[in-house]
């Protein structure tokens, strides 16, 4: 229920806000920096710089089918973010500050592409004679290759598994994800042009040479395929698998004979989603032993919630110290407390030998984490200064190797699907500018003609409930179906009304001339201004 003004007007600058999009045309049109775009705290977290505020506007104006067009500008994997998105706008939003709970911008998402129809993609000549190769079909890989193919580069992804995707795919749970979602958002892509080579593998340096000499540049977008072990006395038994690889077997149909019960140590996003799928899939009893404490997880609250409810207990604040075995089979796993999991903001735990607790299992599922195939980029030459730390500049994501760039977590370390995702754009801008021979640094870090800073009143507005998703109930969840059932129109309608729309296009420094490139370029008619008396 917004309450904000409908018209804003700003020295002689009018903007119907009942029209406004949000997109800041106008502000990349004024010549003279007389108008600047007011970010709205949703797209300004976003790290793909999605228009959240504009979309679910859009909702509220009945106008799903511009909403999903205004979504598809910046993302090609609408589908996968509408599920499992880490939703930073959502922390950042203004609407908690009046009622502790913010927009459910996800769910909005979800909804928009659910129920409109995608449009299809124009044709993109090829306008540029260089190929790019894109190693790994991850977020990272299709976002680049969108972004490439958009700019009408000929772009090929490869990947060693025969279905694209990544993880998006072959990793996270049918439950979480269904995989019909991630192919309907590569299949939209593809309608793009971008093509796809699978089962394709690159098995050392003279191969990646090879290759090489086949394209102009390449995208290293492989993404972190190695589990992290634990390094501790114990961890070769036969009943101690890693979350990765069980949940690709899980995806491949497969159903690992677990036992009885079964222990998953660690406390991020994986080891839920292990333990959950352990549970799907008939293990009686399931325990989660992790070194921190409710409020340190990194897993999502929503997801640990759910966990609860479906009978799995979380352990926390224990370290595994050894396995204890008999033959080549694990019997328990002892832990010592954790004291401390952060030091000075870094992972640093620190325990208390004297505080021992053994934990006993039939299987054992370990999920702390996962890292880039070393040994395979070390074979490919990226053993340069930026090695072992990372294989990319930080900026520009170019590796040692020139014309090679990487991006997504084997750039930046582990992250999520949408962070991903705007690594792989940034790689994109940097392969363009490489082709191209311009500058890979020069203007990077321009963030646009936005105000960031900028006063939001709410005292004009009026507390609504939060609409809340329907979801299967706890007893009902069976097998791998999706729990969250996503919102109907109504609740989406209503949903949207709860949106304040913080930002606005704004006058800047000096009443403008009335040069009009502004009001010329406004795709909705939405601005218009006021010629100056002395210009009449």
């Amino acid at each position: 229920m917004m309450m904000l003004s409908d018209f804003y007007t700003s020295n002689n600058i009018c903007i119907d806000r009942s029209k406004c999009i949000f997109c800041g045309i106008c502000a990349e049109r004024c010549i003279m920096d007389h108008i600047r775009l007011e970010l709205a705290p949703c797209r300004r977290s976003c790290p793909i710089g999605q228009n959240c505020q504009a979309y679910i506007q859009q909702i509220h104006r009945g106008q799903s089918d511009r909403a999903l067009s205004m979504i598809l500008e910046t993302n090609p994997l609408p589908g996968v973010l509408g599920r499992i998105c880490h939703h930073p706008c959502q922390k950042d939003c203004t609407r908690h500050s009046v009622d502790q709970a913010s927009v459910a911008i996800r769910s909005l998402k979800r909804f928009v592409v659910e129920s409109v129809e995608r449009p299809v993609p124009p044709f993109i000549p090829y306008a540029h004679s260089e190929k790019v190769g894109i190693v790994g079909s991850g977020p990272a890989g299709l976002m680049a290759a969108w972004e490439l193919r958009r700019r009408g580069y000929n772009v090929t992804v490869y990947d060693k598994a025969t279905t694209p995707g990544g993880n998006l795919t072959q990793v996270i749970p049918e439950f979480r994800l269904p995989t019909k979602v991630v192919m309907k958002d590569i299949k939209w892509i593809e309608s793009w042009g971008v093509k796809f080579c699978l089962g394709y593998h690159i098995g050392g340096r003279m191969e990646f040479e090879a290759f090489q000499s086949r394209h102009n540049a390449i995208l290293l977008s492989s993404g972190m395929g190695q589990p992290r072990r634990l390094n501790i006395p114990g961890e070769e038994a036969a009943n101690i698998y890693f979350a990765l690889p069980f949940l690709e077997r899980i995806k491949a149909g497969e159903r690992p004979e677990l036992g009885s019960s079964v222990i998953v140590i660690g406390g991020g996003n994986v080891a839920i989603d292990t333990a959950l799928t352990a549970k799907r899939i008939g293990t009686p009893s399931v325990r989660v032993v992790c070194l921190e404490r409710p409020d340190e997880m990194s897993a999502f609250a929503d997801i640990v919630q759910e966990a609860l409810e479906e009978g799995i207990e979380i352990v926390y604040g224990w370290g595994p110290k050894i396995f204890r075995s008999r033959g080549k089979r694990a019997l328990g796993v002892s832990c010592h407390l954790c004291l401390e999991v952060w030091k000075d903001q870094s992972f640093s735990p620190s325990f208390d030998p004297s505080v021992e607790k053994i934990f006993n299992a039939d299987s054992f599922l370990i999920a702390v984490g996962a890292q880039p195939d070393w040994d395979f980029l070390q074979s490919m030459g990226l053993n340069s200064e930026l090695w072992p730390r990372r294989i990319a500049d930080p900026l520009t994501l170019e590796t040692g190797l020139s014309g090679v760039f990487a991006a997504g977590d084997m750039a930046t370390g582990a992250g999520s699907v949408v962070e991903a995702m705007a690594s792989g754009r940034r790689a994109a801008i940097s392969i363009e500018r490489f082709l191209q021979g311009d500058d890979l640094r020069y203007g990077r870090s321009y963030s646009g003609p936005y105000i960031t800073d900028f006063c939001i009143s709410t005292e004009k507005v009026y507390p609504a409930p939060k609409q809340i998703s329907p979801r299967v109930p706890p007893v009902d969840r069976l097998g791998m179906q999706e729990v969250d059932l996503g919102f109907n129109a109504e609740q989406a309608l209503e949903e949207s009304r709860r949106c304040l729309s913080c930002g606005a296009p704004v006058g800047y420094n000096d009443c403008c001339w009335a040069c009009l490139p502004c009001e010329v370029s406004c795709p909705e008619q939405a601005l218009n201004l006021e010629v100056p008396y002395l210009l009449r």
